[in-house]
């Protein structure tokens, strides 16, 4: 399997890589005078497609609170984000992995002077996903709309990241049900355990790196996509 790189170019860019044909991973008609790369991000040690709940953060130092701070965000399978504690947006939409979803959101509001914690809680199905739930691997991305935002890319900045253990699946058979079963799987958690997925506790026991996830698509034609259908 060859291994790529999915990046999310700044604005006016397109990545283009060759697999079989133009593979095109990323597609932003945005507006911006400079470019840099968000890449997406895992825990360093999985394999990507067992269960797993994983908690990723990043603290972001402002002089002052901007009008506006604009992000694309996204995960596989699925994510919720917090800024300060407040949990703001989770997603994605459903997607296919030959058309990936993210979702658009002005952070502004949740930001103030001086630090700024950014967290997520990532959560990945594995081998329990539901069958209408696509995926490649655990991963995270977020990526700044312009390169005023560019402070909390993934990938080109320092995420730390940590896997929540106080999680564990609790698969659904078709004898426990009577029939056909498609959902997601039950879960167990053992309060014991449990890690805040709002990012507020100091440090836990969050690990100092995360890895970079080479996507492989066995297609022609692969486009990262905004929460609606657009042309």
């Amino acid at each position: 399997m060859i291994g790529l790189r999915l990046k999310i170019n700044r604005p006016n860019r397109k990545t283009l890589f060759s697999m079989t044909g133009v593979l095109l991973l990323a597609a932003f008609n945005l507006q911006a005078q400079e470019t840099q790369d968000a890449t997406w991000i895992t825990h360093p040690d999985i394999s990507g497609h067992e269960y797993g709940v994983y908690h990723f953060r990043k603290t972001v130092e402002l002089e002052k609170t901007p009008e506006h701070f604009n992000v694309h965000v996204s995960a596989d399978n699925r994510y919720r984000l917090y800024v300060n504690g407040i949990s703001v947006v989770a997603g994605p939409q459903r997607s296919d992995v030959m058309h990936w979803r993210y979702d658009e959101v002005d952070l502004a509001s949740y930001l103030r002077n001086g630090s700024n914690v950014i967290a997520a809680v990532v959560w990945h199905w594995g081998e329990h996903k539901p069958v209408a739930q696509h995926s490649y691997q655990t991963g995270f991305l977020i990526r700044g709309a312009t390169s005023e935002e560019a402070t909390i890319d993934t990938g080109a900045t320092s995420w730390k990241v940590v896997a929540n253990s106080a999680y564990s699946a609790l698969p659904v058979s078709r004898e426990q049900v009577g029939g056909y079963y498609a959902s997601p799987p039950g879960e167990s958690l053992d309060a014991h355990r449990v890690i805040p997925g709002d990012g507020r506790t100091p440090d836990l026991t969050i690990l100092p790196g995360t890895t970079l996830i080479s996507f492989a698509w066995q297609g022609t034609v692969g486009v990262f996509r905004s929460r609606t259908w657009r042309s």
